[in-house]
């Protein structure tokens, strides 16, 4: 019998996410089964990009990945199409996530152009990880 395990918000904490997916690798023996992700990849914590490249990557290896979008993941998606959606996302954490892209958000609420729309819209531009997938985990690889 397979299992589906559950990770909560992750909110910039590639720490949380790894250790989540150690717990889950530890913990069963049995066949792979489902991953699902609950979204607020970033925001908060100062590694959204690690989280948004370790779940592209893969997660456990032969696991399914059903990773939904959060409401913190579609403030960042509004405030990089529109400009004047940018200081209300920083306001609410995208400052981590911003800065984890290496965008400076002091220059992002003057300028809503900057940077940001050119690295943190990376992570938009990835084969989108909000379908599943069965992915070789990283360290397998």
């Amino acid at each position: 019998m397979s299992l589906t395990y559950v990770i909560p918000d992750i909110h910039g904490r590639y720490d949380l996410l790894c250790k989540g997916l150690s717990d889950i690798s530890a913990a069963f023996t049995g066949p792979a089964g489902v991953i699902v992700t609950l979204g607020d990849y970033v925001n908060r914590g100062r590694t959204a990009k690690q989280v948004i490249d370790r779940l592209l990557s893969g997660v456990v290896d032969g696991w399914n990945l059903v990773a939904l979008k959060g409401n913190h993941d579609a403030m960042m998606v509004e405030a990089l199409r529109d400009p004047s959606k940018m200081a209300a996302w920083i306001e609410k954490g995208g400052d981590a996530a911003l800065a984890s892209y290496g965008g400076d958000s002091r220059r992002c609420a003057a300028i809503p152009h900057c940077v940001a729309r050119s690295t943190a819209a990376d992570a938009c531009r990835h084969p989108s990880p909000l379908r599943s997938r069965r992915r070789r985990s990283r360290d397998s690889a």
